[in-house]
């Protein structure tokens, strides 16, 4: 039973990890929107694509 709970609570740990790095993501990608610099894009293009893979 402690083995379960330690593995859940690793796993809440690693959400909340991926749920902080989100809302990073999501600050960095509205600066560089905000800023409009078409050079930029590739950037936000790469950081979509991160976020996509950290909601799978």
């Amino acid at each position: 039973m402690k083995m379960i709970l330690a593995e859940q609570e690793k796993i809440d740990a690693y959400r909340k990890n991926i749920a902080e790095a989100l809302q990073i993501l999501d600050e960095i990608i509205a600066i560089i929107r905000f800023q409009d610099n078409p050079e930029d894009t590739i950037i936000d293009q790469k950081l979509e694509g991160i976020k996509k893979i950290l909601n799978q």
